[in-house]
């Protein structure tokens, strides 16, 4: 049986309460759709951008046996990631390169040091590997489509201080 699912018409992140890693308060991981992919529904398996892997669905009522589940704290694995500042590669800034693979669109962000040479495999901010001899187009930074995830895992803490001045003042 096949079902028309929804896709994401932009890139959107999903909340998905889970039972906390420790304490008493469900954690409340953020969940990365790009635009395209299908939007998941409930009994959907996803990952989380912390890594953990989530049935999507209604929260947990419980925390533990007789215990209510009542309160949310976001993850902060989940929220290190969307904030994270650019890392450093031995002690110097981590010098960006833009590489996507030939014939696709999504332009990925790699960072590594500006006085080393290129890990081989390469691998983006979001994850995508580029293997050793794999054709990859290097392209300028502002050049094609960028990989949202990418650009969510880059952000710098001035970029973090001024998108949740603008939340606060809006919500």
């Amino acid at each position: 049986m096949t079902e028309d699912r929804e896709t994401a018409d932009e890139p959107l992140l999903m909340e998905q309460a889970a039972l906390p890693a420790a304490g008493i308060f469900l954690d409340r991981h953020q969940v990365f759709v790009n635009t395209g992919e299908p939007i998941p529904i409930d009994g959907d398996r996803v990952t989380a951008l912390c890594g953990t892997s989530l049935l999507i669905g209604p929260p947990p009522t419980e925390v533990l046996p007789g215990i209510p589940a009542m309160r949310f704290a976001d993850c902060a694995d989940c929220t290190a990631v969307l904030w994270a500042p650019p890392k450093e590669v031995g002690g110097e800034e981590a010098l960006r390169i833009f590489l996507r693979l030939p014939g696709t669109m999504p332009v990925h962000i790699v960072e590594i040091g500006a006085a080393t040479p290129a890990p081989m495999p390469l691998v983006s901010l979001c994850g995508a590997v580029f293997g050793v001899g794999q054709p990859v187009d290097r392209v300028d930074a502002g050049d094609g489509t960028p990989c949202t995830l990418c650009l969510l895992r880059s952000l710098s803490d001035r970029a973090h201080i001024e998108v949740a001045g603008e939340r606060t003042a809006v919500g």
